[in-house]
Formats: structure tokens, C-alpha cells, sequence
């Protein structure tokens, strides 16, 4: 009889640990990836490698490849902001660094790598734009996602048009197509067709709203070269990134 009992209650506890193990392992399916940081000898090899880049453009690029896949501490985020000299280089970096920041309760201590006030307080306002959506893994819950195609049959039509102002009239027709399935980084292709800040900037008005990653509307600052069409571009993203009940008070 006790052997009986021993057995049945061996079993149960094997039925047990295995459900366990099987509950473990689907909720950690389901949770949203996580960036894990770079270990400190990792991230010196890497900054090594990284810093005999002299251009300040192509250290900003690479940073990309080397730094953001894994995720990075504020502290080495600052470091890397530190060492590129162009003071608006800089700030683009930053922007683009904050959502792949470990300790995003910690980034004020990226606002040691900055000079002049001017810079910071730019930088701050894009990322508290920003900021208004969390990063989020991507769910599609609508439409499907515009379309390397669609997107080529889009800039081929706006191609045809000799003038940005005919083109941003083109930009607007589409939007019946292109609302809620567009990225943000399509947008950005779309915003390469215009002559000039004036006009890409009207576009991104036109564009921004149809984004179903309104989180990464950032990418577009490298669009423009002056800042107040960067600071006109923030409040786009501010208002995109708004949610209606806050934009209604």
C-alpha cells in the first residue's frame, strides 16, 4: 500500500514539474524581447574598433551594427555621443540611441555629453516625443503592411511629377492605400523624392499620420538638413505620438 501511495504521489510530482517547465517556457514566449547590454569588455573592443572611424557620419552609421542590435548602459551612450565633435551629429545619435537604451531611467546622464544648452533642450524634446509610445514588438492587427512593391508603384508615380508641389499633391491621393500599413522608414523613401526641407517636411505632415510605428517617426530627422525643419518634424512626431483623449483637453 505505501508503495502503492510512494509511486502515484512520484508520478504526480513528475506531472507537476513537467507542466511547470511547459508554462515556464510559454511565457517566456510571449513576453516582448528584451535588450541585453553589453558586457563592459565587449562594448571597450567595440569602441576601439569603432573609434578609428576620423567621420563623424560613418561612426554615426556603424553605431547601428555594432552597438544597437544588443542594447547599450546610458553611461556608453554617452561615451559614443562623446566622441563625435559635431555637436548636431551628436544629437541624432542620441535620438536614435534612447530605444535602445537598457536604463532609459538613467539618460540623463547623456546630458553630460552635450556643450551648449541649445543641443541638449533639442535633444530633449525629441525624445520626450518620443517617448509619448513605448518601443513595442510589432503586432499588425489590421492591414497588411504596405509592400516593397507597392511602395516602388508609389514612388514611380510620385517620380512622374516634374514639381514638389505636384508631387506632394500625388503624396496626399495615396493615402487611401497607404494609411496604417506604411513604416515609418517607407515614409523616409518617400520623403528622399522632394527637392527641398520646405517640401519634405510638408510631406511628413502628409505621411507621419499613416504610420503603424509611429515609435520609430525618428529616422526621419536625418531627412532634413536645417534644424528648424527638424524642430517643425518633432512636433509632428509630438502630436502623432499624442493620444487622442490628451489631444482633445
Amino acid at each position: 500500500m505505501h508503495r502503492f501511495i510512494r509511486t502515484s504521489f512520484n508520478r504526480l510530482l513528475i506531472i507537476l514539474i513537467a507542466f511547470s517547465t511547459v508554462h515556464r517556457n510559454s511565457a517566456a514566449e510571449n513576453q516582448p524581447p528584451t535588450f541585453q547590454p553589453l558586457a563592459e569588455p565587449e562594448f571597450q573592443q567595440r569602441f576601439k574598433d569603432w573609434n578609428q572611424n576620423v567621420d563623424d557620419s560613418v561612426r554615426t552609421h556603424r553605431a547601428q551594427e555594432m552597438f544597437f542590435r544588443r542594447g547599450l548602459s546610458s553611461a556608453q551612450v554617452r561615451r559614443l555621443a562623446q566622441s563625435i565633435s559635431d555637436e548636431d551629429r551628436r544629437v541624432e545619435f542620441v535620438v536614435s540611441a534612447f530605444h535602445r537604451t537598457v536604463d532609459p531611467e538613467n539618460f540623463y546622464d547623456v546630458y553630460d555629453a552635450f556643450q551648449t544648452f541649445s543641443k541638449v533642450f533639442r535633444m530633449h524634446d525629441r525624445i520626450t516625443a518620443m517617448k509619448r509610445v513605448a518601443p513595442r514588438p510589432m503586432v499588425i492587427t489590421g492591414p497588411a503592411p504596405l509592400s516593397n512593391e507597392e511602395l516602388a508603384e508609389i514612388v514611380t508615380t510620385l517620380r512622374h511629377e516634374s514639381f514638389d508641389t505636384a508631387r506632394l499633391s500625388m503624396l496626399g491621393a495615396t493615402g487611401r492605400k497607404a494609411k496604417g500599413r506604411i513604416s515609418s522608414a517607407q515614409v523616409g523613401e518617400l520623403l528622399d523624392l522632394f527637392s527641398f526641407d520646405n517640401q519634405r517636411i510638408d510631406a511628413a505632415k502628409i505621411a507621419a499620420p499613416w504610420v503603424h510605428d509611429p515609435e520609430n517617426l525618428f529616422v526621419l530627422y536625418s531627412k532634413f538638413n536645417f534644424n528648424q525643419h527638424k524642430e517643425q518634424l518633432t512636433l509632428i512626431i509630438a502630436g502623432r505620438n499624442t493620444p487622442p483623449l490628451e489631444r482633445q483637453r
